[in-house]
């Protein structure tokens, strides 16, 4: 896999799935990044059926377009707030000419109105928080509750990658979480693990902690 500079601030990375371009990131921008994970999603995901996917936390797209290109018959319905980061990600749907993707650029959390989303600067413009970090600049997002969305279809999986936020996302999705059989992928930041493990668990999800992320199943 190929990763080439574009006038020193994109990067264009090939991917199984086609060409994809970001802002000069260094994790982002390795061939291999998330690759396992993906590698892991394919194999316990796989199937001929329909599946709706939401990446709760798109950023410039990464996710987003795996999951549109890993199986057949797949819808993605993908969230960002960033609107630096949210413009990479339509630019990266529209470069592989997907069909099957929505996208909404707003904030996921446990309420609804206006909030502050904290942006990374110390590294580059890409990172972003509804919990303020040092070298961070501040914008306001709009922030929902993903169960006002009532015309969703409801996902089979759900990637969320929301910065320290993961359990007040999971807590706006109300009796979305009753549905089985449904798949989760959860990003987890510090120690929030402590609170969403019971909380997913009182759902009758089992889950998995592996690195950075818990896989979680009911």
């Amino acid at each position: 896999m190929k990763t080439t500079d574009i006038e020193n601030t994109d990067i264009v990375v090939e991917k199984p799935w086609g060409q994809m371009t970001f802002s000069n990131d260094p994790y982002i921008g390795d061939p291999s990044y998330e690759k396992g994970y993906f590698d892991l999603v394919s194999e316990r995901c796989s199937g001929e059926d329909e599946l709706v996917c939401y990446d709760l936390g798109a950023h410039q797209g990464l996710w987003t377009c795996f999951l549109a290109t890993f199986r057949p018959n797949t819808v993605v319905h993908s969230f960002e707030p960033n609107p630096f980061v949210f413009s990479y990600l339509t630019r990266n749907i529209k470069l592989l000419g997907l069909v099957n993707v929505m996208c909404y650029q707003v904030a996921l959390s446990n309420t609804e109105g206006k909030a502050t989303l904290w942006i990374d600067d110390s590294r580059d413009t890409t990172g972003s928080s509804l919990v303020k970090r040092a070298h961070s600049k501040s914008i306001e997002v709009e922030v929902v509750r993903l169960d006002s969305f009532k015309d969703l279809p409801k996902p089979g999986f759900i990637k969320i990658d929301v910065e320290y936020k993961d359990f007040e996302v999971l807590v706006g999705m109300g009796d979305m979480l009753f549905k089985s059989p449904l798949k989760l992928l959860v990003e987890i930041h510090g120690h929030v693990e402590k609170k969403v493990i019971p909380y997913l668990q009182g759902f009758g999800f089992e889950c998995e902690q592996m690195s950075n992320y818990l896989w979680c199943t009911k």
